[in-house]
């Protein structure tokens, strides 16, 4: 069963982070403090975070209803193929934690994008909130992962990891924009059977001038959700953490 925790810490360096999730009471016991997808500000440093939420009670046939025609119809031409294998992992192992990290630093290098967050990751990992799901090929070439945090209230999508570089066919490339949508859906599937309640998309772009982002939120509006406004804050309660707040500041 998917954990109940709603809050962690982890090693920065010399810091010690804590992560507090949906509006979780957490004492005040670390260097910095991430207050993330909360109802309320929380502390001074906080902004905004636009989500998309699937309620995952509902019946799988009203949750599949719901997403828009096309993309059903995606989904439906990558089922029941030989040629393709859907994995969920929600205690990988470090074979497969491995795997995720080394192509998805793969994929940050062809998009230009920052390298994930890896020592947050060991913490998600280490107290049994990590689920990596994948789709691979007949050759076992990977084609879409998905990483989340997971407890049993939500499912918060952190990365995706699409491998269509790898794929000089124009065929292949169309595929793997399919079976990215499969995954999503198979992902919906099994969380539900995990009892999980919401589905979270890890942020929707709230704003109109971003093509590329409005183009993700597009995507993710393909299966339905209803759009959530939350709020991310950060605290820094010891001298450390003040002393990390002013040299971040010097850096920007």
């Amino acid at each position: 069963m998917p954990s109940k925790l709603h809050t962690i810490t982890w090693k920065r360096g010399p810091l010690t982070v804590r992560d507090v999730w949906y509006d979780a009471q957490a004492p005040a016991d670390a260097d910095v403090i991430y207050y993330m997808q909360m109802n309320e500000r929380v502390a001074g440093e906080a902004y905004e975070q636009f989500t998309l939420l699937n309620d995952l009670q509902q019946t799988e046939e009203e949750l599949f209803s719901a997403i828009g025609k096309s993309c059903r119809e995606k989904i439906r031409s990558m089922e029941n193929r030989s040629d393709l294998k859907f994995e969920l992992h929600t205690e990988p192992d470090e074979k497969v934690y491995r795997q995720f990290l080394d192509e998805y630093e793969a994929f940050t290098r062809v998009k230009k994008i920052a390298a994930p967050e890896v020592l947050r990751l060991d913490a998600y990992r280490r107290n049994g909130l990590l689920a990596l799901s994948r789709v691979s090929d007949a050759e076992n070439k990977t084609y879409v992962w998905h990483a989340y945090r997971l407890n049993s209230e939500r499912v918060y999508l952190v990365y995706t990891v699409s491998m269509w570089f790898r794929f000089e066919e124009s065929a292949a490339k169309n595929r793997i924009g399919k079976a990215n949508r499969w995954a999503h859906w198979k992902d919906m599937q099994e969380f539900k059977k995990l009892g999980v309640r919401w589905y979270d998309w890890g942020g929707w772009y709230n704003g109109k001038t971003d093509e590329e982002l409005l183009s993700i939120n597009r995507f993710k509006e393909e299966f339905g959700g209803s759009v959530k406004e939350n709020y991310n804050s950060i605290a820094y309660p010891s001298w450390k953490g003040k002393l990390f707040r002013l040299l971040k500041g010097f850096k920007k």
